[in-house]
């Protein structure tokens, strides 16, 4: 009989914690409502147990590094076990990306993340190397190296919405039209989301024509786009209704090139 109890006892714990983890905030979503940079907001409820934290420790830690309770160095030795082995898009995407941007280049917080990430691209660690670009286009991006940062952004196939805000500012020189063409085409080839394609579509379609690209190339080149995403607007979800505004949108362009 106690041993029943017990059994009923730790039954009713584990569902007392899962319910309490279900109703706690996830460090993601208070990011993603407070703007990415409410960093004094995430480490409070996080201090008052207000969090569950399981998976998106690493938001935390950021939070804490931004916030001044944390430095450098031990946000980046804390990725060791906060982050699944291999999750480099997160390791040098995010969290490797600001702490180049806000340390001394030569400082020894940056110095050996700098190396690590530059081993990766010259690695054969295909992910690795992937995530690593997209870190430093990222990091270029916010110093203002804008075609370092779209040659980045186009190999590493990441942060696709970062490379439209690119794209923009390059095609304010009619002379990166070509290579913003032909930029956005490979992105569209290696996959972007709804809220990308908006932004690109008519970017590419821009500099188009400041590249005085043929009608009948562009028109070509849009239907494959079509092609290439007219699956996404299949279903009743918010994604799929973001995409069928996309590709309506897209059908126009491709009728107005003749």
């Amino acid at each position: 009989m106690k041993h029943v109890i017990t059994l009923v006892f730790a039954a009713m714990l584990a569902v007392n914690w899962a319910f309490a983890a279900e109703t706690l905030l996830q460090p993601f979503s208070v990011w993603e409502k407070g703007g990415w940079n409410n960093w004094g907001e995430i480490v409070a409820k996080a201090d008052a147990g207000e969090l569950n934290q399981e998976g998106q420790e690493w938001i935390v830690d950021l939070a804490r590094y931004h916030a001044g309770k944390i430095d450098a160095t031990e946000l980046w030795k804390r990725t060791a076990t906060t982050l699944v082995a291999g999750d480099y898009a997160r390791k040098y995407g995010e969290i490797g990306f600001r702490i180049l941007l806000n340390e001394p280049a030569e400082s020894t917080a940056a110095a050996p993340i700098r190396a690590e990430m530059d081993a990766a691209l010259a690695g054969e660690n295909a992910e690795a190397a992937k995530a690593a670009r997209g870190g430093y286009a990222r990091l270029a991006e916010k110093q203002g190296n804008y075609e370092l940062a779209w040659e980045y952004f186009i190999s590493s196939g990441m942060y696709a919405n970062n490379a439209a805000n690119v794209a923009g500012i390059l095609l304010k020189d009619k002379a990166n039209a070509a290579t913003v063409y032909q930029g956005a085409l490979q992105l569209f080839e290696t996959g972007v989301d709804a809220q990308s394609a908006r932004r690109l579509i008519p970017a590419l379609q821009k500099a188009a024509v400041y590249a005085k690209i043929p009608a009948a190339e562009v028109r070509g080149a849009l239907e494959t786009v079509q092609r290439l995403y007219a699956d996404r607007a299949i279903g009743d979800t918010d994604d799929a209704k973001s995409w069928g505004i996309v590709l309506g949108a897209l059908r126009d362009s491709i009728a107005a090139w003749k």
